[in-house]
Order: structure tokens, then sequence, then C-alpha cells
């Protein structure tokens, strides 16, 4: 109970109340929440579950800890469950690269995300996106330049 006398379910942990959610809190409630048929994005969830242990907030904070800035959850392994075992904090470019629909690229024998090469060959990922798009060979998109406008 509060000192209003109106108890709330959620006080313990001091991260969820009518007025504040915490950064953990709705990471915790999305993953829950994706897991269920009336999502909209149910269909790229379909078979993939919560562990019972993680209906817990308290259980899921234990494990996971408070969440990092800039930080979201990911599953490890896309094919499986939240779960810690499959469950890190990953930042955007770490979750683009862990996706079913990465786009992977192999040059010389060598095979490496899009955004891995982009870095690499320091443009952009629209541009190597639109080269393969347009239909370049492999070897086009890597040696071509990026050619400067204005200079």
């Amino acid at each position: 109970m509060t000192q209003t006398g109106i108890k709330n379910s959620n006080y313990k942990h001091g991260h969820n109340s009518k007025c504040y959610q915490s950064p953990t809190y709705i990471s915790w409630a999305s993953m829950k929440h994706r897991c269920k048929s009336k999502h909209k994005s149910y269909y790229n969830y379909k078979g993939i579950s919560v562990c019972d242990r993680w209906n817990s907030f308290e259980n899921f904070l234990l494990d996971m800890g408070e969440r990092p800035k800039g930080k979201t959850i990911d599953r490890i392994d896309n094919n499986k469950g939240y779960s810690e075992e499959n469950c890190r904090w990953a930042n955007r470019a770490e979750q683009q690269r862990n996706t079913k629909r990465a786009t992977l690229m192999t040059y010389n024998g060598c095979t490496k995300h899009i955004i891995d090469w982009a870095e690499e060959l320091e443009i952009s990922v629209l541009v190597i996106m639109t080269r393969i798009r347009r239909g370049w060979s492999i070897e086009r998109i890597m040696k071509t330049k990026v050619r400067k406008y204005g200079i």
C-alpha cells in the first residue's frame, strides 16, 4: 500500500507507475506484447515465446539488468524465444546485423554484412543497396568509388 492507501502492484521495483515507465520496463512489456497474436507485427514473432521466468518483470530485471542507454532487447538466435540464455542488450547496428533478412555479401571469399562492408569501404549502406538493386556485380560494387558532387 502507498501512503494514499492505493495499492500499486509494481511499486516494489519502481519501474512502472501511472506517471513513469522505465526504459527497462518498456522493453519487457513490449517483448511480451510482440509475442501475442493480436500484435500488428505478430507474423514476425509467430512461434516465438517468452520463457515462463520472464512473466515476472522482477525476474527479467534480475537476469538482464537495467537497459543500457541506446540499446534494446535482442534475441541472439532469432529462431529461439526470449530467455536469459538467448537475449542481450544490443544497439541498432548490432540488431540490424542479427535479422532474418540481413544482407550478406561475399567478396574475395570473405562474407560480411553490408553494414560491415560499408564501414570498410567508407560508403553508406544506402549506396551499396542501391547498387545491388541496379544489378551491379559484387566486383563493381566493391571497386567503384562514390562520386563527390560540387567539389
